[in-house]
């Protein structure tokens, strides 16, 4: 009595306290079940948040062409040629003011981007195609106009 009457004493309580070792296990697989769904969602989220950044790097790419078009009644010349090549032609025209970064590298662009890449290509004096692509260079995301 005299141990168990000091610790009642104290303010304790005989009964052990703290989480078992099976609600442990419990939400370590509930955390476990959570991120097996959140992770695939999270990656596709961010592929699709890298394309729709790319496309708004065209599109602001293609209303510095127009500019251009319109001061120069041609689009610059080139075919298959990175879109970092046309930036020094653009910000000399005062089109532009800063490059683009690809979403893909994180840089601005440049010829030797493994991802991400964009292209330009003058079909005629009053014509021009940008194209990009993916991950990999390989796969092409879209083509304008």
């Amino acid at each position: 009595m005299g141990v168990y009457y000091y610790y009642q004493c104290l303010g304790g309580d005989m009964r052990a306290k703290g989480f078992s070792l099976i609600e442990l296990m419990i939400v370590i697989g509930v955390i476990a079940v959570i991120n097996i769904v959140m992770i695939p969602n999270y990656t596709s989220l961010q592929r699709s948040a890298k394309q729709i950044s790319s496309k708004s790097s065209a599109r602001t790419l293609m209303v510095a062409l127009e500019q251009y078009y319109f001061i120069h009644q041609e689009y610059p010349s080139g075919t298959n040629i990175g879109i970092s090549s046309l930036f020094s032609e653009l910000r000399a025209n005062e089109l532009i003011s800063t490059d683009p970064v690809n979403p893909y590298t994180g840089q601005s662009y440049t010829l030797n981007d493994n991802a991400g890449q964009i292209l330009y290509s003058r079909l005629a004096s009053d014509k021009y195609q940008l194209k990009g692509y993916n991950y990999n260079n390989q796969d092409v995301l879209f083509e304008y106009p």
